[in-house]
């Protein structure tokens, strides 16, 4: 276990780093698990900063200045948070499908709204 922990972020589930950017340490297309396979990033969309911010220091990642700046804009406006949260987390996985992550996993914490969201935006469900 050591040995993994110290070679990619915490996960959930085996194969589904967290990424909270393009830029996270886990690159979508040459990284391996111990079985040899790609990961599937795991996507949380960021609509709470204190929320993700808990799950960032668990897995000893940083959270970008930039994604707390634009979300943290929203303020207590909840609705504009989960509308910054969808937007900016579509952009993670345009960047990370065209990467070449063989798949998306969605860390949802019981929210699936943006989740939904963040589906529509990419093209892979009704509009509505």
């Amino acid at each position: 276990y050591s040995a993994i922990r110290s070679r990619a972020p915490f996960s959930p589930m085996p194969g589904t780093p967290l990424m909270l950017s393009i830029e996270s340490p886990i690159n979508a297309r040459t990284s391996t698990t111990c079985s040899g396979e790609t990961p599937i990033p795991g996507i949380m969309p960021v609509t709470d900063i204190a929320q993700v911010s808990r799950m960032a220091q668990m897995s000893g990642m940083e959270v970008p200045s930039w994604l707390i700046e634009r979300v943290g804009k929203a303020g207590d406006d909840a609705t504009e948070a989960n509308r910054v949260g969808a937007e900016l987390a579509t952009e993670l996985c345009n960047a990370l499908l065209e990467a070449g992550a063989p798949g998306l996993h969605f860390y949802t914490l019981n929210r699936s709204a943006t989740t939904r969201a963040i589906y529509r935006n990419l093209g892979l469900g009704p509009a509505g």
